[in-house]
């Protein structure tokens, strides 16, 4: 296969199970005093399709189920922050165009949405698509240029999925005495019969430096999301 359409194939009533698996490494050097984290989070959540119009736009609730710190200790203060974003229960409405480009709702949701292209993509074509995400130490959410590549169709239990690389190597953002090194690496692999991803593997670096202060912070995030159609 040359080339591939990925197209999001949502209709009205469908219903998804997430289960989502992260490890976080979190290091902190405050005046030559080291505190270091490692904790591993498990996610279970349920994404219903309230509605989808004749352009293909959507509108999406998502459920927490289920939160678990399941290995190691966290970062207090992002440990609040997690439980607090997944707390059971918890509702989040998304509005979401055609090619799954979030236009309303957590900014936390548009880091993992994979926008599809307009068109098809031939393999080992190489395409940038501009995601919003937030990085640590910075109020406003940063516009970050993703490089993305259809490597292969593969076969996962009899099905084939396009399987597909998205990466940023490293995108430096200076703040005054402050400079933010990040980078993103992930893995989606996506069924292109049915139309929605059934895996996603990320891994995000992220490195906070103020030399003035004699401040260093540093964050990793490595996981996987699986999604299953109900």
């Amino acid at each position: 296969m040359n080339d591939i359409y990925l197209e999001y194939k949502r209709k009205k009533g469908d219903s998804f199970f997430d289960e989502s698996n992260f490890q976080i490494h979190t290091k902190n050097n405050l005046n030559n005093i080291l505190q270091e984290n490692i904790g591993e989070i498990k996610v279970f959540s349920t994404n219903n399709i309230k509605d989808v119009d004749a352009e293909g736009n959507s509108v999406e609730e998502i459920t927490i189920n289920s939160f678990k710190l399941i290995n190691g200790t966290m970062d207090e203060p992002l440990y609040n922050i997690y439980k607090t974003l997944f707390q059971i229960g918890n509702k989040y409405v998304l509005k979401l165009k055609k090619n799954s480009e979030i236009v309303e709702g957590p900014l936390f949701f548009k880091t993992f949405y994979f926008k599809t292209p307009e068109k098809p993509i031939k393999k080992n074509e190489e395409i940038t698509m501009v995601h919003q995400m937030t990085i640590p130490n910075f109020n406003e959410p940063e516009e970050i240029p993703i490089k993305y590549k259809f490597l292969d169709v593969i076969k996962n239990d009899g099905e084939d999925l396009a399987k597909i690389e998205g990466k940023c190597s490293e995108y430096l953002k200076p703040k005054g005495d402050i400079l933010t090194k990040f980078s993103i690496q992930m893995f989606i692999y996506y069924d292109f019969i049915n139309g929605y991803f059934r895996k996603i593997e990320i891994e995000f670096e992220s490195k906070f430096e103020n030399p003035t202060q004699n401040n260093e912070s540093y964050i990793k995030i490595k996981g996987s999301s699986i999604r299953t159609k109900n």
